[in-house]
């Protein structure tokens, strides 16, 4: 059924310009990837496809196309929904009133406004510096011992009061 037909018959209509591009560039010797619509043979929904191109050679000139496409609806329907999940954490932290934190490898990774705020800081002061640089020396080890136990799972969550550094001492 595809032998014979030009993929005019499998793009969606919007995907036709793109597709003409690509095959030109295949044809004129370069290897292409890239994403389309394509329209299934029922005709009933489009789904998504990647597709590599790459051209063929004969004595030193381009005489046709190879591809592969592959059918990525459903990875570019999770990749969409943990867009949406990471703007929703996004916006909630950035919103909040309490101060949150991720530590990763021994550093923070991110730090939410009102954390920086609480403690004197701008958020990208406090990035890839270490929690322990923040708190009292009293209380670093309570912190430390608190944090290896979350870390090897022996504990859901934690809570203690410490006394933290500000960075106006």
């Amino acid at each position: 059924e595809l032998i014979g037909h030009t993929a005019r018959r499998f793009f969606d209509p919007s995907e036709l310009d793109m597709a003409r591009e690509m095959f030109k560039r295949v044809m004129n010797g370069e290897s292409v990837r890239y994403e389309a619509k394509a329209i299934p043979r029922d005709g009933k929904r489009n789904f998504i496809v990647e597709i590599v191109l790459w051209p063929i050679w004969e004595n030193g000139r381009v005489v046709g196309a190879e591809g592969i496409v592959r059918d990525i609806t459903e990875r570019k329907k999770i990749e969409e929904r943990l867009k949406e999940s990471e703007e929703m954490f996004r916006t909630l932290s950035e919103k909040s009133l309490v101060g949150i934190y991720l530590i990763q490898d021994g550093v923070f990774k991110y730090v939410n406004p009102k954390l920086a705020e609480l403690w004197g800081y701008k958020v990208d002061e406090m990035i890839g510096r270490s929690p322990p640089e923040f708190i009292h020396p009293e209380d670093r080890e309570k912190v430390r011992m608190n944090i290896e136990r979350r870390i090897r799972g022996e504990m859901e969550s934690v809570n203690y009061i410490l006394r933290m550094i500000r960075k106006d001492g």
